[in-house]
């Protein structure tokens, strides 16, 4: 086998009639990941279709914008001294190797990324091309995501428990913040009789209240529903 595959570019020229610039300029548009043009001073001077679609951006209003403008405004000065750095001594990278990465949208939401920094000086050009990557719909990092916000709850709902004095404030309060924690439209919290035969409803969201689960003793293999 010949080293044909480790040749330069140049020596497997595109078939005739296909120009170079516009199967760059494709690949630029058809590219999956986000694809972003940064100058010196942090400009955006090009943006994929990808990159505004995650990013929450009609077609042609990301360009001209301020890298800082997709920065979370709590890391945001940060984030241009770490640009400034970068700047002196630019090299190809993946960020974030220590932590996770945010971009925020326009609407104000955060979006969990991945970037990787490509500067093109050794092309002769003054650019650092991002390549962006949403990775909120992992599987992953839908779980961490669902443990933070589960954790963040129980957590509000411990604080709840130990600043109210109010127990119907507490069941009241319990089913909208697991609703919240969750994800749910619609849940309840019920709580057995003495008489070990009914299922009251003490609280709930999206649901009216008022409604009790009977069952002809405990243990039963059917319940069925009465109103209280």
């Amino acid at each position: 086998m010949s080293g044909a595959v480790n040749e330069p570019l140049v020596s497997a020229p595109l078939p005739p009639g296909i120009d170079a610039t516009t199967v760059f300029r494709s690949l630029f548009v058809a590219s999956p990941d986000g694809i972003l043009l940064v100058d010196a001073q942090g400009a955006i001077l090009l943006a994929s279709p990808s990159a505004e679609r995650l990013l929450g951006y009609e077609s042609g209003t990301l360009a001209g914008l301020h890298i800082e403008a997709l920065v979370p405004d709590s890391i945001r000065p940060r984030h241009a001294q770490f640009r400034e750095r970068y700047g002196h001594a630019p090299r190809a990278r993946p960020m974030g190797t220590q932590m996770d990465l945010v971009a925020k949208r326009r609407d104000g939401t955060e979006v969990m990324v991945e970037i990787a920094l490509s500067p093109l000086q050794s092309h002769g050009l003054p650019y650092v091309m991002a390549s962006v990557r949403g990775i909120g719909e992992y599987p992953r990092v839908r779980q961490a995501l669902q443990r933070a916000r589960c954790s963040e709850h129980l957590a509000q709902l411990g604080k709840l428990a130990v600043d109210s004095r109010d127990p119907q404030e507490i069941l009241g309060q319990a089913p909208a913040i697991a609703a919240e924690a969750l994800e749910l439209r619609t849940a309840m919290l019920h709580l057995l009789d003495p008489g070990r035969t009914l299922l009251r409803l003490a609280g709930g969201v999206g649901l009216g209240a008022g409604k009790c689960w009977a069952s002809a003793r405990p243990g039963a293999p059917t319940l069925r529903k009465a109103w209280c």
